[in-house]
């Protein structure tokens, strides 16, 4: 399985209190229907944005409400999720690194090529 990085990767080495220090935001998990979760108190994010939780996983916002930012998570185990948990935007949009490795697959949002699955 080839794994797609969202974050570029001066920013993976970085924590969510980093991240909730320089932008002066901080967000919470007020829901979850896994792979999505609903953040409430990050005014500024925006669409596209990569989320990084209080557990160093990652997430990105697919659409943005009045009152919430809707996150799609990039990981495959809804537990290391919870409702109160520290989210904070990172200012960097969704990066994808391309190769010819990716030329002609089939990529499924959290990163595993579907490709291989057909004959």
């Amino acid at each position: 399985m080839i794994k797609v990085p969202l974050i570029h990767d001066d920013s993976a080495i970085h924590s969510v209190d980093y991240f909730i220090e320089k932008f002066h935001e901080i967000g919470f998990v007020e829901g979850i229907e896994f792979p999505i979760l609903l953040i409430r108190g990050l005014p500024s994010v925006r669409v596209g944005e990569v989320v990084l939780f209080e557990n160093n996983r990652s997430g990105f916002v697919l659409s943005l409400s009045r009152e919430h930012a809707v996150v799609l998570s990039i990981e495959r185990i809804s537990e290391q999720f919870f409702i109160g948990m520290r989210a904070a935007r990172t200012g960097e949009p969704v990066k994808v690194p391309l190769s010819l490795d990716y030329l002609g697959q089939v990529i499924l949002p959290m990163g595993a090529v579907l490709t291989h699955l057909f004959p």
